[in-house]
């Protein structure tokens, strides 16, 4: 051996990217799922009751409805995200997607008829989510 040479070989360089790599794909579906919480904001300006100090007469009625109100933004925020993903125990289909797309968009008005619709999609995507 020559003097001053390393006898040991040097290792392979890896590219700067290559252990971020997961690092990026968190970061997509972080996003992902912010977008679904973007909803909320919404909801809370076009219903201000939920705030909790617009509300001057508690009533047994006004308080099931901040309750409503509240379980529908969750549930119009979960849609969104299982939408926006495209996850629900598996990969879903893109026309199941685009389905709960429009229905969280529509379900942001927190109207009766489309949080029963998306409530029912939930249930069905549980009970036949292996199958879709």
């Amino acid at each position: 051996m020559a003097a001053g040479s390393n006898p040991v070989r040097p290792a392979r360089k890896k590219p700067f990217f290559e252990p971020f790599s997961e690092v990026w794909k968190t970061a997509l579906n972080a996003v992902k799922y912010a977008l679904a919480g973007y909803v909320g904001p919404y909801i809370y300006f076009t219903h201000p009751e939920m705030f909790l100090i617009t509300v001057h007469p508690w009533t047994m009625s006004t308080a099931l409805k901040v309750l409503y109100e509240l379980a529908a933004t969750l549930l119009v925020m979960y849609i969104l995200a299982i939408a926006l993903t495209g996850w629900f125990k598996k990969n879903l289909r893109k026309e199941v997607r685009a389905v709960l797309a429009v229905v969280g968009l529509i379900s942001a008005t927190l109207h009766p008829v489309p949080i029963a619709f998306g409530a029912a999609i939930v249930v069905a995507l549980r009970v036949f989510g292996d199958k879709l």
